[in-house]
């Protein structure tokens, strides 16, 4: 109670400090303790949580920034948007967690350029969330526009091409393996996680500030993992193969938590007769970012 009411702790904060506290108990009390703070924190929820259904900035109007000053072009940009620019995509293209994307390397064992694309491979000591004896991770492929697409602007978007660039121009800068580091003048060093996240975020918030919209609410580095999956799944990416790139063993965790602001599909034939048809004059607008999530999403070697 001192933990709910005085420090403010939310009751699944509570349900975990319960957990440690059953495990130094003799099993004999473990039952009874359990079911005591059980009913306990139980009762402490009055107020259910409530779960942001999406995130609230919009991603076509962030890709229309990253085409433009100071993302490119990509040879004259500064590191710092370069770096801003790839990981954000990055974060996109693989559908991957902001820790995943701190473990991948430029070793050439762990990193392979193709004429299809790039495979990414996390480095051995990395050890997944849902990473499990029987389930061993997968390399992450990501795929170059240049193979399905000749639009100028599309190219822009290309996260290999953002890819490479990022690292031939820290190949004279970096002390470390890891794929990302950190852009401030004579201090490369291995990007942490945090610094990793905070690069999304800091992309989203320049789109914003630097499109004459309204003011952005909140960011997360995690809304790229939601939106990326989401949009995937409406332009007609099957769930298995979302499921295998965003390594989820069944679809119970990306309808429950990531599945976000997406429409039915049995409502897609009168929103394409009737609303797209209304909305031609967004078509330049909106297709641009259609075409981008088609090809972001396809991660998987089925292609």
């Amino acid at each position: 109670m001192f933990l709910h009411t005085v420090k403010n702790c939310k009751p699944s904060t509570l349900a975990g400090y319960k957990s440690a506290i059953a495990l130094i108990h003799s099993s004999k009390d473990k039952i009874s303790i359990n079911m005591d703070l059980r009913n306990l924190i139980k009762g402490l929820y009055i107020n259910p949580p409530i779960r942001q259904l999406a995130p609230n900035w919009d991603l076509p109007l962030v890709l229309l920034v990253l085409i433009k000053t100071p993302f490119e072009p990509l040879e004259e940009a500064e590191l710092k948007y370069l770096t801003m620019k790839t990981v954000f995509i990055m974060a996109l293209a693989s559908a991957v967690r902001v820790s995943e994307l701190h473990s991948f390397t430029i070793n050439d064992k762990y990193f392979r350029n193709e004429q299809r694309g790039i495979w990414l491979l996390p480095n051995m000591q990395f050890l997944a969330k849902t990473q499990t004896l029987n389930k061993p991770w997968e390399p992450v492929f990501i795929l170059k526009f240049e193979n399905y697409t000749t639009d100028p602007n599309d190219l822009l978007l290309c996260p290999c091409r953002a890819l490479l660039a990022y690292v031939k121009r820290t190949e004279v800068l970096r002390k470390s393996q890891r794929l990302f580091i950190t852009y401030q003048r004579n201090h490369h060093v291995e990007a942490s996680k945090n610094f990793i996240a905070r690069w999304i975020v800091d992309t989203v918030k320049y789109a914003y500030e630097h499109a004459n919209t309204d003011t952005l609410q909140s960011v997360r580095a995690h809304d790229t993992r939601k939106l990326s999956t989401s949009w995937a799944l409406f332009n007609g990416l099957s769930s298995q193969e979302i499921l295998k790139a965003a390594h989820w063993s069944n679809d119970t965790t990306f309808t429950s938590y990531y599945l976000k602001d997406v429409p039915d599909l049995e409502f897609r034939f009168a929103k394409a007769a009737i609303l797209h048809t209304a909305n031609r004059k967004q078509k330049k607008y909106y297709g641009r970012y259609f075409l981008f999530t088609i090809y972001f999403l396809p991660l998987t070697h089925h292609l």
